[in-house]
């Protein structure tokens, strides 16, 4: 029987909301410093811990699960309770080395996750389907310690999911990478999408976002009260100009956002998992989480509802925050937004379509990045690439 409390959740977030991240469950001297405040935030040094796993470890794991319920003919033979894809996952991450790495699930809603079927889309034939994925490897950066390798094949990894399993048309999945082709994965056009998404959703639709790159832990214990709030924090493209994402703006933009009767599934593969100290399992703040293991759901105690209402403290904190980056910024925020950023942001858009300004921008560039167009198995390319290569004549 629902209580007060998952009565006045479901008030808050309409929709149903499921999250895939990974927390560390043991301390861990390479865990990145927790900030004091968003200005002060850096990328951390990337480290791999002996896995031999090609990509993000939670959407690799995911993946595998998602894999594992085809038959040989390539047809889906089962389904896998939300329980069972944790534990799969937990098993995978375990046998590459990853003892540390816990898979988890974040909900909205207080679901029994050993009898409800993991499900990556709406249970409706007709609802429409729209994705926003989102890689970022930071090799404009000049320290090459905070350089990311395999964050665009986990995008390109789950993009082929999607349209081949999932039924997702390529027209409504926008993906955001820093590889010359795409747009680039700025924080504007983050929220902006994330945004879009959920004002174009209506009931049995679905909704899916995806996030590898770069992540950090915020707590400023001034700002808030005595006890201080620990804030997770994702780091888009052009986080020195404008600052990380917060799990408040996410909350706010995204998460509340998501209408009722439309099925949002999320992950979030970020470099340095989340401790489990935090109380959260990544920047997506949800009211009920579990880890692989767990008999059931638990309250998640890094939450804090009622942030929406007036005066809020979790938002009007994330304004706070923010606002002296925004002061200093704020020219250069402005020509962003019109030279890169659409505000009238269409989710029927070819993403693979950049512009010529960005790419002739990124090409003319020093540092040499390795070519990943066979990565692609020819989906992605636009079709006047294609349309040229077949007009070149044959050497003689």
């Amino acid at each position: 029987m629902a209580t007060d409390y998952d009565e006045k959740i479901e008030e808050e977030i309409p929709g149903d909301v499921y999250v895939f991240a990974i927390i560390d469950d043991e301390e861990n001297e390479s865990m990145p410093e927790i900030i004091s405040h968003v200005d002060e935030y850096e990328l951390p040094e990337n480290f791999v811990r002996e896995r031999k796993v090609v990509g993000g470890v939670c959407t690799y794991a995911l993946l595998r699960a998602l894999e594992s319920l085809k038959s040989e003919e390539g047809t889906r033979k089962r389904k896998m309770t939300w329980a069972d894809a944790l534990e799969f996952m937990h098993r995978e991450l375990e046998e590459e080395g990853g003892r540390q790495s816990l898979p988890t699930l974040s909900t909205s809603r207080a679901v029994d996750i050993h009898t409800e079927n993991m499900r990556m889309v709406s249970a409706s034939k007709r609802g429409t389907k729209r994705a926003l994925l989102v890689g970022a490897h930071y090799q404009d950066e000049e320290d090459e310690n905070v350089w990311l390798a395999s964050c665009h094949t986990d995008v390109r990894g789950m993009r082929s999911h999607l349209i081949h399993e999932e039924g997702f048309e390529k027209r409504n999945i926008l993906v955001l990478m820093d590889d010359d082709r795409h747009h680039e994965p700025t924080k504007g056009i983050i929220l902006d999408a994330l945004e879009r998404m959920c004002q174009l959703s209506e009931e049995g639709d679905s909704i899916f976002f995806h996030f590898s790159g770069h992540g950090g832990t915020l707590l400023n214990e001034y700002e808030y009260d005595e006890d201080g709030i620990v804030h997770e924090l994702l780091a888009p493209g052009d986080f020195r100009e404008m600052g990380p994402v917060l799990d408040d703006e996410l909350y706010s933009t995204f998460v509340s956002k998501v209408p009722k009767g439309v099925h949002a599934v999320v992950v979030i593969d970020t470099c340095h998992p989340t401790s489990f100290k935090s109380g959260k399992s990544c920047a997506i703040d949800l009211p009920y989480m579990c880890s692989a293991g767990d008999e059931e759901l638990r309250y998640s105690e890094g939450f804090h509802p009622g942030r929406l209402a007036a005066g809020g403290a979790g938002i009007a904190a994330a304004a706070v925050l923010t606002s002296k980056s925004k002061k200093k910024k704020k020219e250069k925020k402005k020509k962003q937004q019109t030279d890169e950023e659409d505000p009238t942001f269409d989710m029927n858009f070819d993403s693979s379509d950049a512009s010529d300004e960005a790419k002739s921008k990124k090409k003319a560039k020093k540092k040499k990045k390795k070519k990943n167009s066979e990565d692609y198995s020819g989906e992605g390319l636009d079709e006047e690439k294609k349309k040229k290569k077949k007009k070149k004549p044959k050497k003689q």
